[in-house]
């Protein structure tokens, strides 16, 4: 009788843990709650730099390490480094599946034609903005930082 209990007792514990327990498995690093006009707010307040850029495993942050980069409302970029001034485009929108995005353009010569992808959204804030992107060709993945100067 008291094994039948203590097996009772076991099995009523292990229900209540998988019952209880919120499913963590999901890729919670996407910002779902973030739509593409409030980010579209938040990229247009401040002036930003680049404070990561990886290429396939490779920092190249250096590239765009001395430019300040403004987003205007009506969907221009500039990249300033006080000597020149580099044009070019972004927006936000969701993907095909909900998922948020950093739409960016900065023509095709290098290295700005690395920043030109849409960007999965990690995560936004006020000072920080995480970005990913992986390469339809290879699979390869891109990370991009902005923070607020």
């Amino acid at each position: 009788m008291k094994y039948l209990n203590y097996k009772l007792i076991l099995i009523g514990l292990l229900a209540f843990s998988f019952t209880a327990c919120e499913d963590d498995s999901s890729d919670d690093s996407q910002n779902s709650s973030s739509s593409p006009s409030s980010s579209s707010e938040t990229i247009q307040s401040s002036s930003w730099e680049i404070t990561n850029y990886e290429d396939d495993n490779e920092n190249k942050t250096y590239h765009f390490s001395e430019y300040r980069f403004d987003f205007s409302d009506n969907g221009e970029a500039s990249a300033t480094n006080g000597e020149s001034t580099i044009s070019g485009t972004w927006s936000f929108s969701n993907d095909s599946e909900g998922n948020l995005e950093l739409n960016l353009d900065f023509g095709l010569q290098e290295p700005w034609d690395d920043l030109e992808d849409d960007w999965d959204v990690l995560s936004i804030s006020d000072s920080k903005i995480d970005l990913k992107d992986i390469s339809g060709g290879d699979g390869s993945i891109d990370l991009l930082t902005f923070e607020v100067l």
